[in-house]
């Protein structure tokens, strides 16, 4: 087995499939209260749970000679196609939950720096749902993209004053 092989088998064992889990079950981790930290270790846990599992199940489904509990280095590999699966189906439960959505009513655009004299410029921000009904008259779009501009042509002088 290559080691391009081993850090994808590696990764579905020990990361991927967990990192799904707990996105699919908490969408907005940090609403939940859990840091960076703390997902990375849910998501180990979790991991090694799955890959428990789908390993017992692969165990007792019958098969005709080797079986199916059998990875790349050993035959076909079952178990990094089914944990593959898994981590599809997960991802895509997570997905549908929001997890991987941008927040609604979140400026579009850079963070805003923590500069007094920007606040003016920042707060002519537009939110994505003000984007999406401006999509709708094209005679504005050359003055949205001039005024936008203007605000990032102010926003780089204040920096570069401070």
């Amino acid at each position: 087995m290559n080691p391009i092989q081993s850090a994808v088998a590696l990764a579905l064992i020990a990361f991927v499939p967990g990192f799904f889990l707990v996105k699919a079950l908490f969408p907005r981790p940090r609403a939940a209260g859990f840091d960076a930290l703390l997902t990375g270790f849910l998501s180990v846990a979790t991991s090694l749970a799955i890959t428990i599992v789908v390993g017992v199940v692969l165990g007792f489904l019958p098969a005709e000679g080797r079986g199916y509990f059998q990875a790349a280095g050993s035959g076909f590999p079952f178990i990094e196609s089914s944990l593959a699966l898994v981590s599809v189906a997960l991802a895509a439960v997570a997905w549908r939950r929001g997890a991987f959505r941008r927040e609604s009513g979140a400026p579009v655009g850079p963070k805003p720096a923590e500069h007094a004299n920007l606040e003016p410029l920042l707060a002519n921000r537009l939110t994505e749902a003000e984007l999406e009904s401006k999509k709708d008259a094209p005679a504005d779009a050359a003055a949205l993209a001039a005024s936008r501009e203007e605000s990032r042509r102010l926003e780089r002088g204040a920096i570069e004053e401070s």
